[in-house]
């Protein structure tokens, strides 16, 4: 009996149950949700309003944009822009021996931009590092009229990261996190984040920190690449309308260039015979490097275009012409080459010449080669959203480059202090109507450029260095100084030529090019985004003026000034885009875009 009156009591309750549940079925609303998985982030339906200037996603944005935000950085291990070449076609490795300091896009050394400035140029003076971004947008073609010339390969834009989530909102809470990366051949890399939400009275605002440091070897024998990167961003909602930005990113490098392999055959590159044999002896002051009048002899009779002296350890050879001829013998094979620069002999012999292996680790490296940079970049801009719905934007940027470079095989660069300022002012706003819609920008900017370069290379002993037997004062050139020809005597020969005279100091190395340019910029804008219905016409130009500044401060090693002259002189240009797309209501949006670009090549 109680077994009994229990299953009745179970029957009932569960009744009650089923038509309470039956009851709240009826009352509630069927909700589908459908998702769909973008693991490799290939299109981001996200808007965006610094690959183009104006907030559009990038599927409906009508130009070749590839973008990579932090989370496939991580899935990825992208460290360097070289690593971005693999996810963006059309893009390829800068070859600068071996210095991932840019992109080429398009067959064209693409621009690095930050936040949407153009950096000083960096094809070779160190590594860029990505880690620290939000995101990164490699632009293809000319850039918008909004960045002002640019190249027409391409642009790199770098947005650091910052304290505001999906755009809109600040982080809530702070947010911390660190990792360590530790590979083969001693790589170690620490890097770590921090944001943090703060408020100022009735102002709210974020920070975010971004630390990476590197200090690691290599497969390659003596190269071991360090950095520090330094990054902050802070945001600041000031009140309703008015926001606030400012932060920048300190980077600090030691990255040299490395040639690679020397006295290069096809047996070489297939089997790793190696040519082996040490050089004539040049080195007759005892020093631990050659300087100028032990690697050439020093003679007005050269001639300013060589800096007046005829190199003794680089020699131009092309294949036999007929005359000037010279013959080498490499792996039991006679060769004649037609050389020119000195007289002869234009080949040197080398001492016990030889075959070996050569392992892959082994390149043409010295310890004593060194490629110091700081770079520094700031930034700060205000927007301001008036009640009608106008945007207005200033934005000022700063950028700085200090680099010295000094490689044995005779190539010593000095940036000292190049830096630009640029200052942007824009108004947004938008117009629509029945069937119509734009989205519009206008705006000025200036820019500022004041550049310095040294370079010396006019000695280089690629072949003459064993890479077996590794660095020797016999194939070591002297590193360049500012003042190479304190101490100096110069004395005339018979044939009336400027020469050295024994009885003073020894030369220096000197700059062969010693550019100093200034460069000013003011330029007028537009870009205009107008709809109608599927049909979206996209249309941008910009007017640019040029006052430019540059002089060749560089005197040979005969202390003669080079060819370089002063110029001073002004140019304008425009530039402008148009695109025309349709979307189709499948979801296919093809388009046609016409671009031309005017880019102002400095040092």
């Amino acid at each position: 009996m109680r077994a009994t009156a229990l299953t009745r009591r179970i029957l009932v309750l569960s009744y009650a149950i089923f038509t309470c549940g039956w009851a709240v079925a009826e009352e509630m609303e069927e909700i589908v949700v459908v998702a769909e998985r973008d693991y490799y982030s290939i299109l981001p339906d996200e808007p965006t309003d610094s690959a183009f200037g104006l907030s559009k996603s990038l599927a409906e944005t009508p130009r070749s944009v590839t973008e990579v935000r932090e989370d496939l950085i991580e899935k990825f291990v992208l460290r360097s822009v070289d690593d971005l070449v693999r996810l963006t076609p059309g893009a390829f490795t800068s070859s600068f021996f071996g210095i991932r300091g840019a992109m080429d896009v398009r067959g064209e050394p693409a621009d690095n931009y930050f936040r949407g400035f153009r950096r000083v140029a960096n094809p070779g003076a160190f590594n860029t590092i990505v880690r620290g971004a939000e995101r990164l947008e490699i632009l293809r073609g000319p850039v918008s009229p909004l960045y002002g010339s640019g190249s027409v390969g391409g642009q790199l834009n770098y947005i650091p990261k910052t304290a505001i989530v999906d755009g809109t909102k600040y982080i809530d809470s702070p947010e911390f996190s660190i990792a360590a990366t530790v590979g083969t051949y001693n790589q170690r890399i620490l890097s770590g984040e921090l944001g943090l939400p703060f408020s100022l009275g009735e102002s709210i605002g974020g920070v975010q920190f971004f630390i990476e440091v590197e200090d690691s070897e290599s497969f390659y024998n003596d190269y071991e690449p360090s950095s520090e990167l330094y990054q902050v961003a802070f945001d600041i909602d000031l009140n309703d309308q008015t926001v606030l930005a400012f932060g920048g990113q300190y980077q600090e490098t030691d990255s040299i260039q490395v040639p690679g392999w020397t006295r290069v055959t096809q047996e070489l590159i297939d089997d790793r015979i190696y040519i082996t044999g040490s050089p004539p002896p040049l080195n007759r002051n005892g020093g631990v490097d050659l300087a100028p009048d032990e690697s050439g002899f020093i003679s007005t009779a050269a001639g300013t275009g060589i800096n007046d002296s005829f190199s003794g350890v680089g020699t131009f050879c092309v294949p036999d012409l007929g005359f000037n001829q010279a013959t080498y013998n490499a792996l039991g094979r006679e060769n004649t080459v037609t050389c020119f620069g000195p007289p002869q002999p234009w080949l040197s012999p080398l001492t016990n010449p030889g075959i070996a292996k050569i392992d892959h680790d082994t390149t043409f490296i010295d310890p004593n080669d060194f490629a110091d940079t700081e770079a520094l970049t700031l930034y700060a801009d205000i927007k301001h959203t008036f009640d009608n719905g106008i945007i207005w934007k200033t934005e000022f940027f700063y950028d700085k480059l200090d680099h010295t470079k000094y490689q044995s095989w005779g190539f010593t660069a000095l940036y000292p202090g190049v830096d630009l300022w640029e200052f942007r002012s824009s108004i947004s706003f938008e117009i629509n109507s029945q069937g119509f819609s734009s989205n519009n920008i206008l705006g000025i900017n200036y820019r500022y450029e004041d550049m310095e370069l040294n370079h010396a290379f006019f000695d280089e002993s690629f072949d003459f260095r064993d890479m077996l037997v590794g660095p020797t004062p016999d194939d070591r050139i002297a590193p360049a100084t500012t003042d190479p020809l304190n101490g100096v005597i110069f004395t005339t020969d018979g044939a009336g030529n400027t020469i050295i005279d024994g009885s003073g100091a020894s030369p220096g190395r000197n700059y062969n090019e010693q550019h100093r340019s200034e460069n000013e910029n003011y330029g007028v804008f537009f870009l205009s985004d107008m709809s109608f219905g599927n049909l979206n016409i996209l249309l941008g130009g910009r007017y640019d003026k040029f006052d430019v500044e540059s002089v060749d401060v560089a005197r040979t090693l005969a202390n003669r000034p080079f060819d370089g002259e002063f110029v001073d002189d002004s140019d304008d240009k425009f530039s402008f885009n148009a695109s025309l797309s349709y979307s189709f209501d499948n979801g296919l949006k093809p388009y046609l875009t016409y671009a031309e670009s005017n880019s102002l090549s400095t040092n």
